[in-house]
């Protein structure tokens, strides 16, 4: 053997510093990634800017001023933004900052978890597996310059889960305190992920260790103190303890709804580097094995119920599986737990067979059209032109009908706005819709509309369909489509048509809008 590293000397290095150049050629695919989906920015992103902006000018934290709707599900996040923005920080690259923090965090976290977990033993060989499935996650690299919350929940719920493991195995009652604080901004982070936060407790629960009471009093105390107070303002502030996105988004035919779910998971399982598959199989090896542990067994719950719940709800039209980012540190974690129950630390073969296989798979990511890079989001950079555009043109204080509630808004923030898919509008949102009629519709997120409503509005213009806009005979979503058989919008409403020049385009941007012919 070392006559055989003698004529390859780099080799005798890599074997050598394993951890170093795994570590290395994590950070260059993670960069790649990030160079790639640079560009990208989400249009909802906007929405969370728009109240974080109104609420750092002394207008409260609300879409239109006066109008006290929840219509963000990401609560501590915006506080985050907002908090930036007190301090003059640039809202929009605020929400760039503190993904990327978070994201840096989190990596830090996962070094140290596993050496600190085994003390005062070695750390299993394997010990860097859930950083390196983390560093090189295309998902993760989209989310973190993307603009909304998804990396704060990862990085909130990855370290409320292992410290909850901990203070499971070390017996420490601080931690479960710990844990509990963690888990809470999570469901403050985005409401769904409260589900990590009920699931943890009911381990408390079902524990049957003889401290079980003082668990479950240091793990509920914090969350109550947190969750009680936030519910009883939401109740106050908003008038509801579910914020108005729930009643627009959870709609609809409960089967079709399903459905779509199960595609969005499928679409999500048949991509490197198939960590839930590697789950499965690893798991069945484990209970056939009989070696399933406490903290196995509790990260696969965690796992499960989140994914049930992401197939009820329709699962998300936004790109890179926003709605599973939390999974996939949980999923890597879970992998290394149950790798070093079936892998020897000394079966050297097994262990450069596991980090080359998903190096490689991590690497194959790029060949894979829903996880290639991706350009600037359209509705972002169209609505963000239109923004810009309605801000010098058209009168403040106009009130305006359209379905891009994000870039459009915040970019042409002295005019009132009517959201007609119902995230920022309490009557859209918690309309029932028994039909599809438009195959927006069939989009998570998209089903809601009232065109009726909106017109009863007497909006000074309505922009049908995309950020552009486009003529009625060409209806996207359920309002566009109801307000085109409205007999009376013809004769209230004028088409105009207009030529937007911007350096985004080579070409200028056709843009159109009706305006009520009284305004």
């Amino acid at each position: 053997m070392n006559r055989y590293f003698n004529r390859f000397p780099v080799l005798e290095k890599i074997v050598r510093h394993y951890s170093l150049f795994l570590i290395a050629f994590s950070l260059i695919v993670l960069f790649f990634f990030l160079y790639s989906n640079r560009r990208f920015y989400h249009d909802d992103a906007y929405i969370t800017l728009r109240y974080a902006d109104n609420f750092i000018h002394g207008h409260g934290i609300v879409w239109n001023t006066g109008e006290y709707v929840q219509g963000y599900t990401n609560f501590f996040y915006l506080l985050l933004i907002s908090l930036f923005g007190f301090f003059g920080f640039d809202l929009h690259l605020a929400s760039r900052i503190v993904p990327v923090a978070a994201f840096c965090l989190m990596a830090g976290f996962l070094s140290m978890f596993p050496v600190y977990l085994e003390k005062p033993r070695p750390p299993h060989p394997l010990y860097l597996f859930p950083l390196l499935i983390v560093l090189t996650s295309a998902p993760l690299a989209i989310w973190m310059l993307g603009g909304l919350e998804g990396m704060v929940l990862c990085f909130l719920t990855l370290t409320g889960v292992l410290t909850f493991i901990v203070a499971v195995e070390k017996e420490y009652s601080l931690l479960f305190s710990l844990s509990s604080i963690l888990l809470s901004l999570v469901t403050l982070t985005r409401p769904d992920a409260g589900i990590f936060l009920f699931v943890s407790f009911l381990f408390v629960l079902c524990s049957g260790s003889k401290n079980w009471f003082h668990r479950m009093i240091a793990f509920l105390s914090p969350c109550l103190l947190i969750m009680i107070p936030y519910l009883l303002w939401a109740r106050f502030y908003y008038g509801d303890y579910l914020p108005n996105t729930f009643y627009s988004k959870v709609s609809g035919l409960s089967s079709v709804r399903i459905l779509s779910g199960f595609m969005y998971l499928k679409n999500y399982l048949l991509l490197p580097p198939y960590l839930n598959l590697f789950i499965c199989l690893s798991f069945v090896y484990c209970l056939i094995k009989r070696k399933i542990s406490a903290s196995i067994l509790y990260v696969s719950s965690l796992l499960v119920v989140y994914t049930c719940f992401i197939i009820f709800v329709g699962g998300d039209h936004m790109a890179g599986f926003r709605l599973l980012l939390p999974t996939i540190p949980l999923a890597a974690c879970l992998l290394y737990f149950i790798f070093t129950k079936i892998i020897s630390p000394h079966n050297s073969y097994a262990i450069v067979a596991i980090y080359c296989t998903f190096l490689v798979l991590s690497v194959s990511q790029i060949f894979y059209d829903p996880l290639k890079a991706l350009p600037e989001d359209p509705a972002s950079r169209v609505g963000t032109i239109v923004g810009k555009y309605i801000a010098s043109h058209w009168p403040k204080n106009s009130l305006i009908a359209l379905n891009t509630a994000g870039s459009t808004p915040y970019y042409a923030s002295d005019n009132m706005y009517i959201d007609m898919l119902g995230l920022n509008d309490r009557h859209i949102a918690q309309r029932k819709i028994e039909s599809y009629v438009v195959p927006w519709q069939y989009v998570p997120g998209h089903a809601k509309g009232d065109g009726k409503y909106v017109l009863s509005r007497k909006p000074d213009y309505i922009i049908i369909g995309p950020a552009e806009g486009t003529s009625f005979d060409h209806p996207w979503f359920l309002s566009d489509w109801e307000i085109s058989l409205d007999s009376n919008f013809q004769n209230t409403y004028q088409i105009h048509q207009v030529f937007i020049n911007s350096d985004t385009y080579t070409d200028r941007l056709l843009f159109t809008y009706y305006q009520r012919v009284q305004s």
